[in-house]
């Protein structure tokens, strides 16, 4: 069992460093004046259900991820109209550690999809 956990750990990490090198990305577009209409503003870049505590997660469950002005990630989970509490990762291991390895992936392919063939964008959301 522990060999399974570390390996997708492993996974994860790798999964969130690219996640991270995608934001890091993109902050530094805004900061060269880029996408300045938009520069301060956290940008939505994922909304799925629960990343945290997929086992209990059922209907009315929610959560989006936002990209911070400086390159962090917010994640903000909810049940159904109300917003729990969020958390700010700062660095990929911390990432790695909090979230489920499916919802990482899930995150990391959504982030894929908008980076493939395009220029790095966000959704912008003064949330």
């Amino acid at each position: 069992m522990i060999e399974l956990t570390t390996k997708l750990y492993d996974e994860k990490l790798k999964l969130s460093k690219d996640i991270f090198g995608w934001a890091e990305e993109l902050a530094k577009q805004n900061e060269n004046g880029e996408q300045d209409e938009s520069a301060g503003h956290a940008k939505q870049i994922y909304c799925g259900k629960w990343g945290h505590e997929c086992s209990i997660c059922s209907y009315g469950c929610w959560s989006k991820v936002y990209l911070t002005a400086d390159a962090a990630i917010r994640y903000c989970p909810g049940f159904r109209l109300i917003r729990l509490t969020e958390k700010t990762y700062r660095n990929p291991e911390d990432f790695a550690r909090s979230l489920a390895y499916e919802y990482i992936l899930k995150l990391h392919s959504s982030v894929r999809s908008k980076t493939d063939g395009e220029s790095l964008s966000a959704e912008e959301d003064t949330a």
